[in-house]
């Protein structure tokens, strides 16, 4: 969809909309969450949670600063995790 929607038009759009993808076209707007629809409409889509998406940078700053000397206690309390899960980390289970 190459032409934006007006806004008295967008207004008269969002009002019809509920649940999920009016929260969505507030987000993004109406332009793009019609794109968004045009292009996955009808189709569950995964959204990953922003935690999942930094994950590996975690892990890799974790096992560099283990790497560096400081200590899996250390690590646990500045990244709000517990000893096991850094040593998890540590193994390349962290997933």
């Amino acid at each position: 969809m190459s032409e934006t929607v007006p806004d008295k038009r967008a207004d008269l759009i969002l009002s019809k909309l509920k649940g999920d993808f009016r929260t969505l076209a507030t987000i993004v707007g109406i332009d793009n969450a019609l794109r968004i629809s045009a292009e996955f409409g009808g189709i569950t889509i995964h959204i990953p949670k922003l935690h999942s998406l930094c994950r590996q940078e975690r892990d890799a700053l974790i096992r560099e600063a283990y790497d560096k000397g400081i200590s899996a206690r250390k690590l646990a309390t500045t990244h709000g995790l517990t000893q096991r899960r850094i040593y998890a980390i540590l193994k390349g289970n962290g997933e």
